[in-house]
């Protein structure tokens, strides 16, 4: 039972519309980030890894920015699409550590729009308007 006047998180039966994301709170730096603090963090992601844990797949990401690093642990997969070096991303969860080393274990993350390339990157084809086809093309008249 709740104490007279408090208010609910959440008036039962009401649900949070599709697309409506919580605030995900202040960014901390990653250089000051310790085990057992729930944060959000932001940088730069500087390389990846597929791996498997105890025969499970999973992949990490390492997230920097000016003062540190840590790693992004996804486990099931071994790739997050859009998740590439060089690309910012935004990052929240509960920081453990594994190997001396500060962990997110399947955090929710954020991707910055991926800067625009004049050239097509390795494996990536670029989408183009196709030329109007002289066969399809409406006669000029």
């Amino acid at each position: 039972m709740t104490e007279p006047g408090a208010q609910p998180y959440r008036a039962a039966g009401q649900v949070r519309p599709i697309g409506q994301v919580r605030p995900i709170g202040q960014v901390r730096p990653i250089g000051q980030v310790r085990p057992q603090e729930r944060v959000v963090v932001s940088g730069e992601i500087r390389s990846s890894t597929a791996m498997a844990l105890r025969g499970c797949p999973a992949c990490r990401y390492t997230l920097a920015d000016d003062t540190g690093e840590l790693d992004l642990m996804f486990l099931g997969r071994v790739e997050i699409l859009g998740m590439n070096k060089g690309r910012r991303c935004t990052a929240r969860g509960t920081a453990a550590s594994r190997d001396d080393r500060i962990v997110l274990w399947n955090p929710r993350y954020e991707l910055e729009p991926a800067a625009e390339q004049d050239s097509d990157g390795p494996g990536q084809a670029a989408l183009r308007p196709a030329a109007p086809d002289s066969a399809t093309a409406p006669a000029s008249g």
